[in-house]
């Protein structure tokens, strides 16, 4: 939490998985963008950091018509606590020695402070993203009726689908069984590897033609942003296969990097940009932090 790509990439988070799952049921792209922007005004309104620097949720200050909906998700721990687990509080310890005791204090107060930070934006993801969600399925019930929930419970899945579920209650049974170090900052790999194969299942699997479209378009949102934010190498299975294809297409004997590979073909910002991302363009590389290359990778 000390470093602000961390950061960047949880706050960036409805942009990766939210608008193209919205984008993909409804068949709207930007209205799932709009959607996204009301939510985010209702987020701002009742989740604020305090003078204290504590994240506060103050769910009086949001419309009616929300309010039982994020009351639901605050009373599910699905609010504000994605990370909760990976980013709890560093308890105190008793050295012997006070000076090391004053270090341990200061470490504590600084790691509460951080995490709050993250709460935070974990709140405005959560909450934004029920929003917008709860808005489109209202504005058209027949999708979410679709698939056998109310506006409420399309908010809600969507939610538990695109920002995770990591309560202690509900996490996925592969946290639970699995030893804490194994799964502890696995989680946004886990869910995200899980956000691909649904899509991939729909597609092929959905019960109607209309739930089979549904699925090809949150997949193409999903790998066209995993594209846009951290460019070709950033997008699933692509930089595992292609070195492969173009060794095999170039007669080499050895893979090649699929990175210096566009460097070397496509010279100048476009080559960068291509292969890292948009924001190669103002001379930011996020590849690394957005990537969703590896979220395949058992290592």
């Amino acid at each position: 939490t000390s470093s602000i790509g961390y950061h960047v990439t949880n706050a960036t988070q409805p942009a990766m998985v939210t608008v193209p799952r919205l984008a993909g049921d409804f068949g709207d792209y930007s209205g799932a963008w709009d959607k996204l922007a009301s939510g985010y005004k209702v987020a701002i309104a009742s989740a604020k950091m305090t003078k204290q620097f504590e994240t506060q949720i103050d769910l009086d200050k949001v419309p009616p018509k929300y309010r039982a909906l994020l009351e639901e998700l605050q009373l599910r721990n699905l609010l504000d606590v994605g990370m909760e687990e990976d980013l709890s509080s560093f308890d105190r310890f008793n050295t012997g020695y006070e000076a090391l005791n004053v270090a341990s204090d200061k470490l504590g107060m600084v790691t509460h402070k951080l995490y709050q930070a993250a709460r935070l934006v974990e709140a405005h993801n959560r909450i934004s993203s029920a929003v917008a969600a709860f808005d489109m399925a209202s504005a058209k019930p027949q999708v979410a009726k679709r698939q056998g929930m109310s506006p409420a419970e399309y908010a809600i899945s969507v939610v538990e689908d695109t920002q995770g579920n990591f309560s202690r209650m509900d996490a996925p049974l592969v946290i639970k069984a699995l030893p804490k170090l194994t799964t502890q900052y696995r989680k946004y790999q886990l869910m995200m590897a899980w956000a691909y194969t649904n899509a991939v299942k729909q597609t092929f699997k959905g019960e109607t033609p209309e739930m089979r479209a549904m699925g090809r378009r949150t997949l193409m949102y999903m790998t066209a942003h995993a594209g846009v934010f951290a460019g070709a190498t950033g997008v699933p299975l692509v930089s595992t296969v292609a070195p492969y294809i173009l060794a095999f297409t170039s007669g080499e004997e050895e893979p090649q990097d699929l990175d210096r590979w566009i460097m070397d073909n496509v010279p100048g910002k476009t080559g960068e940009v291509l292969a890292k991302g948009a924001f190669n363009f103002i001379g930011i590389d996020m590849s690394t932090k957005l990537s969703q290359g590896k979220i395949f990778d058992p290592f």
